[in-house]
């Protein structure tokens, strides 16, 4: 239990005891079934319900009426929180390396420059190569394969 201070009555500042979420949930169920339950079991239900909450797998309606698995709430936390910190510290390097990016992008470029004089050559030239084969395979110059 932790105690929260700064809580004014008549005029006096006091101490006021402030119980977490798993001592509220004993508190609530002792109440319902106290009789029922002891303070260790009640304690490892409480525990165990927590930590499926947490950490359990979670399903959503998926196509055609079945479900999908989707991540625990603290696999998606931290996986949020890991992307952040890559998506960070890429674009510090980045702003850091900006040679390398240049680097990158020239060979984007070159490459695509290559592939577009390489597409034209083929479009401008290729129905004429293939004409010319055919030409010489009916005349018997060259074997069909």
């Amino acid at each position: 239990m932790t105690l929260s201070t700064g809580t004014t009555v008549a005029g006096q500042q006091t101490t006021v005891p402030q119980m977490s979420f798993e001592e509220k949930l004993k508190m609530r169920i002792k109440e319902g079934i106290g009789d029922m339950i002891t303070d260790e079991d009640l304690k490892r239900v409480i525990e165990a319900g927590i930590t499926n909450a947490l950490f359990g797998q979670r399903f959503r309606p998926g196509n055609y009426g079945g479900y999908d698995t989707i991540p625990s709430i603290v696999d998606e936390a931290v996986t949020k929180f890991v992307d952040t910190r890559v998506m960070e510290a890429a674009s510090k390097w980045l702003t850091e390396h900006p040679e390398k990016i240049q680097e990158a992008i020239d060979r984007a470029i070159n490459a695509g420059i290559h592939k577009c004089i390489q597409a034209h050559y083929d479009q401008r030239f290729g129905g004429l190569f293939r004409q010319a084969l055919a030409g010489l395979r009916s005349e018997g110059g060259l074997p069909n394969y």
